[in-house]
C-alpha cells in the first residue's frame, strides 16, 4: 500500500515522500533536512530525490538533504544548470546531480519513472509518472499552468497542483492583498481550479485510489471549496496536501 508523506506543500517549501513498503522515493527539496526527518520516514529506505524545477521552494535545500544521505538528486539538465546558476546547487557537488531526459524511463531501485514536460516560467520543468514497487501508478504535477499530457488508464494516485481560483485572485487584487503584477505572474505559472477540473475530466479515473491537491496558495485558494468542487467533478474523495503535525 502506497503512502504519501507530505512534509511541505506551498510556496514556503515543498517536499513529499512516497512510501511503498520498505522502499521510498523523495520528491522536491524545498524544506530543511531536519524538517524532513520529523516525518519519521527512514532515510535508509529512500532510493532517490526527484526535482521538478529550480525555484527555491522546490530545490533550495537539495544540498542540505544530500549531505546527510546516500541517495542522489535527479532532475533535467536544464534544472540542474539553472539551480547552479541561482546558487541553490553547487558545481562542486555536481556528481550528486543525475541528469534525466523527458520521455525516457529510468529506474531508482524498483521504482520506474518517466519525466514529462509541463508549462512553468523556468528552464526545463517537468512532472513525473511513477510506478512503485507494488505497481501503484502515480502522477505528480506541480507548478504548471496546465498539463499537456493525457495519461493512460491505470493511474492510482494523482498528486496535482490546484494553486488558486481566478475569482479569489481578482478579489485580492481589488482589496489590495496582492499587487496586479503578482496576479499576472500567478496566472501565467500555476494551475488554477478550473484548469484542474478540466485535467481530471480529460483523464481516466477508473483506477483512482487517491487524489491529493498540491501547492494551494495561502491567499488565493479555498481548500474546502476546492475539495468540494473537485469531488463533484471526479466522483472521488479529494484530499488537500497538508503536513502532518
Amino acid at each position: 500500500m502506497l503512502e504519501v508523506v507530505v512534509n511541505g506543500s506551498s510556496s514556503k517549501g515543498n517536499n513529499y515522500i512516497l512510501v511503498d513498503g520498505e522502499s521510498s522515493l523523495m520528491l522536491e527539496a524545498g524544506i530543511k533536512f531536519k524538517e524532513v526527518l520529523k516525518s519519521g520516514t527512514p532515510m535508509k529506505n529512500v532510493v532517490g530525490l526527484l526535482i521538478t524545477h529550480e525555484h527555491g521552494d522546490h530545490i533550495k535545500y537539495a544540498n542540505d538533504i544530500l549531505a546527510s544521505v546516500s541517495f542522489d538528486m535527479h532532475a533535467t539538465n536544464g534544472t540542474i544548470e539553472a539551480g547552479i546558476e541561482k546558487g541553490f546547487l553547487s558545481d562542486r557537488a555536481k556528481y550528486r546531480y543525475k541528469s534525466i531526459e523527458v520521455g525516457k524511463q529510468f529506474l531508482l531501485g524498483e521504482w520506474k519513472i518517466i519525466a514529462f514536460d509541463v508549462n512553468h516560467d523556468v528552464a526545463e520543468p517537468v512532472g513525473y509518472l511513477i510506478e512503485s514497487p507494488s505497481k501503484e501508478r502515480i502522477v505528480f504535477i506541480t507548478d504548471t499552468i496546465y498539463c499537456p499530457v493525457k495519461f493512460p488508464s491505470g493511474i492510482t494516485h494523482w498528486l496535482v497542483e490546484c494553486n488558486h481560483s481566478v475569482d479569489i485572485l481578482d478579489e485580492n487584487v481589488e482589496q489590495g492583498v496582492i499587487l496586479p503584477f503578482l496576479r499576472d505572474r500567478i496566472i501565467k505559472s500555476h494551475m488554477n481550479l478550473e484548469t484542474c477540473k478540466d485535467f481530471f475530466r480529460n483523464n481516466d479515473l477508473t483506477s483512482t485510489k487517491q487524489i491529493l491537491l498540491l501547492h494551494l496558495s495561502g491567499e488565493n485558494s479555498d481548500p474546502q471549496r476546492f475539495k468540494q468542487e473537485l469531488e463533484e467533478v471526479t466522483g472521488k474523495t479529494v484530499e488537500i496536501a497538508r503536513r502532518k503535525e
